[in-house]
């Protein structure tokens, strides 16, 4: 049998999904899978935390998905670049978080970061922190945010600040409306009332 490029990227769709099911799986109960629990739980205390580390059976979904629609590889790239960044922006965010309720953290409560942010989350945050304090890693973890959030659904800063902004420009203009009817009601009002004056 002839084993064809669309058929060869059939074969990887289906085994991205099957890896990523069980992560999925390991992740959400780790006795389910046997030893290979032990791998999941290793894989997530050395990236991502078991949080966060729920992106990753989700790559390898999409990965799949794109391998049997044949997508080009430059589509591969971008995948694994964007799961990588949104990751570690997502899992640095969780230490910062926890560096706002408690100054110490990272001082006390470094013998525990694998299980909550992983490798990669403990020492991005706490480097996010020492170099660009609190405020500062805030800011710089939400503008990585969003530019990642551009990139994966292709949008300008103008269409999301307008998306943001719709219900609330909406409301104003309702309000408005409103008070200009009202205004209009009792300037009505103000004038039958001189009008019946006048008659009288």
């Amino acid at each position: 049998m002839k084993i064809t490029r669309e058929k060869l990227h059939d074969i990887f769709g289906v085994v991205f999904l099957a890896i990523g099911l069980i992560i999925l799986i390991g992740l959400l109960s780790k006795e389910s899978i046997g030893k290979f629990g032990g791998m999941v739980q290793l894989v997530y205390s050395m990236t991502f935390g078991d949080k966060i580390s729920f992106t990753i059976p989700l790559f390898f979904f999409i990965e799949g998905y794109f391998f049997i629609k044949t997508k080009p590889p430059l589509k591969h790239a971008k995948n694994f670049i964007i799961f990588f960044i949104l990751s570690a922006v997502l899992s640095s965010s969780v230490g910062v978080y926890q560096y706002g309720k408690n100054s110490e953290y990272f001082n006390i409560e470094e013998h525990s970061y694998g299980n909550l942010m992983g490798s990669i989350g403990f020492y991005g945050s706490k480097y996010f922190i020492e170099y660009l304090g609190y405020a500062g890693s805030v800011i710089s973890l939400t503008a990585l945010f969003v530019i990642i959030l551009m990139f994966v659904f292709d949008f300008r800063v103008m269409q999301m600040l307008h998306f943001i902004s719709y219900p609330f420009v909406r409301t104003f203009k309702l309000i408005i409306r409103l008070y200009s009817a009202f205004r209009k009601y009792l300037a009505r009002k103000r004038f039958e009332k001189e009008l019946r004056k006048k008659q009288e």
